[in-house]
């Protein structure tokens, strides 16, 4: 009795599984502006010259390299905007992916649950012949 409820609960997580997948990937394919970086704010200057106001650099690494472009404080809120976008994707992608792991996991119980108890009637089957 057991054995027949542990199909139907992993077949009803699955099923809410697939169901969060469907959204997050739904959420995922909307079009955004993102880009692919980090916005920092520094203070640069030269030793006799101290910078007072902070300036806002774009940052993105490339072939083992980092890259830094200023960003006018005009456009600062838009790029911001696109960055926390990116960011939101990024956390997005890491659930989807442990999503369809679990759910690879659980198809995979279910399977090896299924395949056992259909050998087993095999088995009980042919001995009686």
């Amino acid at each position: 009795m057991i054995k027949k409820e542990l199909p139907d609960k992993l077949r009803k997580r699955i099923s809410s599984q697939v169901e969060e997948l469907a959204k997050l990937q739904k959420q995922m394919l909307m079009p955004r502006q993102m880009l692919a970086a980090s916005l920092i704010k520094r203070y640069l200057g030269t030793s006799i010259h101290k910078r007072i106001s902070e300036a806002f650099y774009l940052s993105w690494a490339k072939e083992g390299r980092t890259y830094l472009q200023h960003i006018p404080k005009s456009q600062v809120d838009q790029v911001c905007m696109q960055v926390e976008g990116w960011k939101v994707y990024r956390g997005k992608l890491r659930q989807w992916q442990k999503l369809t792991k679990s759910i690879g996991q659980d198809l995979k119980k279910l399977g090896k649950i299924q395949s056992k108890r259909k050998l087993s009637e095999y088995v009980e089957k042919n001995k009686q012949l």
